[in-house]
């Protein structure tokens, strides 16, 4: 069975392709990714086909909190401030991708210990007639009160075949307080 990852940096249920990747709508990723979806289905099939590759560049910034792993297996109250970028490029034939960067910082409470550090989480999405890729990274470092060192990684890819089989799925994810 697979487990849900939780936090900023997880991937979300892809709709279209129904893969369930277990974003919840309060992390940034999930603003980022509804723009690209709006930004994607304001092209209607007519205006796809009629038109040649349309870009668009959407910029982002939020503060958010949620409930996250933290240090030593627990979960925490996570609070993070963070810009980003994303880039869609939507093709006349019904292919498209989409890039997307945040970067920002986080701050939690465990244990009576204040931990707080940056992060950078990026992810892209191909879709083209004969298959889908998704691929995301996120690579945080921050440090506590009490002195340990706070590493976050994560890094996830899915990838479906023109008969919407999941040919390649998997998610390496770690919090690391030393």
């Amino acid at each position: 069975m697979r487990r849900p990852c939780r936090g900023p940096w997880s991937l979300g249920k892809g709709a279209a392709v129904g893969i369930d990747h277990s974003l919840t709508a309060d992390y940034p990723l999930a603003v980022l990714f509804a723009a690209a979806v709006v930004t994607l289905l304001s092209f209607g099939p007519a205006s796809v086909l009629a038109q040649p590759p349309t870009t668009d560049t959407m910029h982002g910034a939020s503060t958010e909190s949620f409930t996250g792993p933290a240090c030593d297996g627990e979960d925490a109250l996570i609070t993070i401030t963070w810009r980003g970028v994303l880039h869609t490029t939507a093709f006349d034939d019904g292919r498209y991708h989409i890039t997307g960067t945040l970067h920002g910082w986080f701050t939690w409470e465990q244990g009576g210990e204040t931990y707080s550090g940056h992060f950078t989480q990026s992810f892209g999405e191909n879709v083209n007639g004969r298959n889908h890729n998704n691929t995301f990274t996120l690579n945080g470092e921050g440090w506590g009160t009490d002195g340990r060192k706070v590493q976050v990684k994560d890094v996830a890819h899915v990838a479906t075949n023109a008969n919407g089989e999941t040919v390649v799925e998997f998610e390496a994810f770690s919090v690391t307080c030393r």
